[in-house]
């Protein structure tokens, strides 16, 4: 018997209804689990600080997002 692997991915989304422009600045996430060939579903809904945004994490202890695989944004980068 094979074994079904778990993925969670984390959607930008700060409205909780489409997709946020820019990752690093995202306060609001969707987390989807997908397992085998079913449809993700919704599993948990992300409100984080202002301090624990992308941008703004000093990397100085775990992050929300560290329990995900992916995370989808409408976009990424400098600034």
């Amino acid at each position: 018997m094979t074994a079904v692997t778990t993925t969670r991915v984390a959607v930008a989304s700060d409205d909780y209804a489409t997709v946020t422009g820019h990752a690093g600045k995202a306060r609001r996430f969707l987390v989807f689990e997908t397992q085998g060939d079913a449809p993700p579903r919704e599993v948990a809904r992300l409100d984080l600080p202002a301090e624990l945004t992308v941008h703004e994490f000093q990397c100085d202890g775990p992050h929300p997002l560290f329990q995900v695989k992916a995370v989808i944004a409408g976009s990424a980068g400098a600034g």
